[in-house]
């Protein structure tokens, strides 16, 4: 039985397809790391972005991408914080996320980005 997480198979198959790649995985996937690396971003024919996220349905352009760094971890949380569940009972911290205004206005994103958020869970 293989122990490799499900991510890496997928970072695995991907990075295969193409003869250049910059790989941000796990815990290196944070909100300063990407706003460093904009300007490679920006390069980019393709972005491929897996993992879980928040749709605001009010205002889809401040929905979530959830990043390393951005879950509430401490059992005593800061009740000044902004913070937002998701459907998974996790919280996340916004100011440490993306948002989809800023992947594609504030980092310049191309068009071509590829997404997989697997569905959350019936809660």
């Amino acid at each position: 039985m293989d122990s490799q997480p499900d991510s890496c198979h997928c970072v695995e198959t991907i990075k295969q397809r193409f003869n250049s790649h910059d790989i941000l995985i796990k815990n290196q996937a944070t909100k300063i790391a990407l706003t460093e690396n904009a300007k490679n971003l920006s390069n980019a024919s393709y972005i491929h972005f897996s993992g879980h996220g928040v749709f605001n349905f009010n205002n889809p352009l401040l929905s979530l991408l959830a990043l390393a760094g951005s879950l509430e971890t401490s059992n005593d949380k800061d009740k000044t914080k902004r913070s937002v569940i998701m459907r998974s009972g996790k919280t996340v911290i916004p100011e440490k996320c993306l948002t989809l205004q800023e992947i594609f206005a504030n980092l310049q994103l191309p068009s071509a980005i590829s997404s997989h958020f697997p569905p959350a869970k019936p809660g």
